[in-house]
């Protein structure tokens, strides 16, 4: 053999080589999680690629739980003033985990008349020790629940209030205020106001009102120049959680606490004029019992949390006990 074909063999070898070490050392994500806890619901979740485990919050126990890809459930945190757990995100610059804190009244065991309807807090833990760093007050008094959170690109963190018709900013250095405040967002009387929100890199939050299946743009620079984003078909009906999959594509979560008006539902959304408008582009029925929630992205894929919360708020009768974690494939 001379020295030529001797060299562009090693080279194969070595190629071939390679490319199995990198096919084993892929991560697989399942098409679908199931956390088998009864009574948990989850209803925030958020993606760890560091360690390739979920997060989910609970309403019922509000506990925070690290979820392995096999469906393996350990607490991350708990403690009695975590009432119920909401939306979740992880700052991957600073690698913490933002919880919004709060209480629907639905843990009965940590629930008081001094938090009920009242409670909106922000918790922060540190991923690498799992110790809390900071609970943050949003507001005080009554009515307030902080549901979902968000963060931009220079690490201040934007909070919804489904019971008041405020969204809140958390700067980097801890500090709240108050981003915008509008009676437009007000919540009718015994529903949800203001749900799940995202980030664009241009600059905007987009918000949705559960209530009344809305879409709102609000501008960071200039709040007060909010506007609705017209759908082509009308309204969305209890739009909750939500997510830019890209600059022009957005899907959000549809489920109904009232009852079976109509079915649990996924929708994928499209705007060719930079959120002025949408498109609904296609829908997913995710099933009776799903009640989906959040979402969250895994590398290029986007999960989905079924919090099953039509069963806690018929009363647990009877009680939820498992909670699918499933990819959306549209």
């Amino acid at each position: 053999m001379n020295v030529v074909k001797f060299l562009s063999l090693c080279f194969v070898v070595l190629f071939i080589s390679c490319k199995d070490d990198d096919d084993k050392s892929k991560v697989v994500i399942p098409e679908q999680i199931v956390i088998a806890e009864s009574g948990l619901y989850p209803e925030g979740i958020a993606f760890d690629p560091k360690e390739n485990v979920f997060y989910v919050s609970s309403v019922a126990k509000g506990k925070i739980s690290k979820v392995t890809l096999d469906g393996n459930i350990e607490t991350f945190a708990d403690s009695p003033d975590l009432v119920s757990t909401l939306g979740m995100e992880i700052d991957k610059v600073n690698n913490r985990l933002l919880v919004c804190v709060t209480d629907p009244g639905f843990n009965q065991s940590r629930s008081t008349n001094n938090t009920v309807g009242q409670l909106a807090v922000v918790a922060v833990y540190d991923l690498e020790t799992g110790n809390r760093v900071d609970f943050i007050q949003l507001t005080s008094g009554a009515p307030h629940l902080a549901n979902d959170l968000i963060m931009d690109d220079e690490g201040n963190v934007y909070v919804s209030d489904s019971f008041a018709p405020s969204i809140y900013r958390i700067d980097t250095e801890g500090n709240v205020s108050t981003l915008i405040s509008n009676d437009v967002f007000l919540p009718q009387q015994g529903n949800f106001g203001l749900n799940g929100l995202t980030y664009h890199s241009d600059g905007y939050l987009i918000v949705s009102k559960y209530d009344e299946g809305k879409l709102f743009k609000i501008p960071l620079s200039n709040p007060a120049a909010f506007n609705e984003i017209t759908i082509n078909r009308g309204t969305i009906p209890a739009i909750d959680g939500m997510l830019l999959t890209s600059n022009n594509t957005l899907i959000v979560a549809s489920n109904n606490l009232g009852g079976a008006l109509h079915k649990n539902t996924l929708f994928k959304l499209r705007s060719l004029d930079n959120w002025e408008s949408a498109s609904i582009e296609n829908s997913l029925e995710t099933g009776d019992s799903s009640f989906p929630t959040t979402f969250t992205k895994v590398g290029e894929d986007v999960y989905i949390q079924y919090a099953r919360l039509q069963a806690l708020v018929a009363g647990n009768n009877p009680e939820a006990s498992d909670f699918p974690i499933v990819k959306v494939n549209f």
